[in-house]
């Protein structure tokens, strides 16, 4: 993990990677190790708020209920934590009824955050979390998907075009996305995986289609 305010006292972090159940497990650890409690109980501790989207955001009436919980008295010097998941999700209404509570955290409360990129974060949120990202065990994939990779990667543009076609009619573009990031990895082709990150996906009504065929035309390829 890397992250450019690491050395900055915030009480809330932010742990990206596209690979989202990475990013959670770290969660979970982290909670656990500022608990001193096993990770698998995390869930289920009293101590820990969990804040998920409902559909697709998470919205100004779940913020108020956080925020509402975070004002219940307890023991003194109970730590307390909250993760809040695809933190990316947060309505401009839910994020600005964080703001002031991450600037001014009550004591011993900490916020632990998951998004697939810095970039998705509202800037609002971003300027108040440590940024961190998360690098997830070497994912293996099969030799049949690398070949698939490899066949996008370095075909000509209408090849691209007719395997994404393809692709969409069976539902696997998603997929695909996962696929394609992992043997860049892999391959060690940065320059690519940056133009990815840099151009991500929307948070609410991903368009994998469009993404996809953004990439196949672009110079980054050639």
């Amino acid at each position: 993990m890397s992250g450019p305010n690491s050395g900055m006292s915030f009480h809330a972090t932010a742990y990206c990677s596209p690979y989202l159940d990475a990013s959670l497990d770290v969660v979970r650890e982290q909670i656990a190790d500022r608990l001193a409690i096993d990770p698998s109980s995390v869930e289920h501790d009293a101590r820990v708020i969990w804040i998920a989207p409902e559909k697709t955001s998470i919205g100004r009436q779940q913020v108020n209920q956080l925020l509402h919980e975070l004002t219940l008295t307890v023991s003194e010097n109970t730590s307390r934590c909250v993760a809040i998941v695809e933190a990316h999700t947060l309505t401009p209404e839910a994020a600005n009824a964080l703001l002031k509570t991450l600037e001014e955290p009550p004591e011993n409360v900490w916020f632990y955050m998951t998004t697939p990129s810095a970039a998705q974060l509202l800037p609002t949120i971003r300027s108040r979390v440590v940024i961190c990202g998360v690098v997830p065990p070497a994912e293996s994939i099969s030799p049949e998907s690398a070949e698939e990779a490899m066949a996008f990667l370095d075909g000509t543009v209408p090849a691209r075009f007719t395997q994404l076609a393809r692709l969409h009619a069976d539902e696997r573009l998603a997929d695909f996305c996962l696929i394609l990031s992992e043997a860049l990895r892999q391959r060690q082709d940065y320059a690519i995986l940056e133009w990815m990150q840099s151009h991500h996906l929307s948070k609410t009504s991903p368009n994998y289609r469009l993404y996809l065929e953004a990439l196949a035309v672009n110079e980054v390829l050639a």
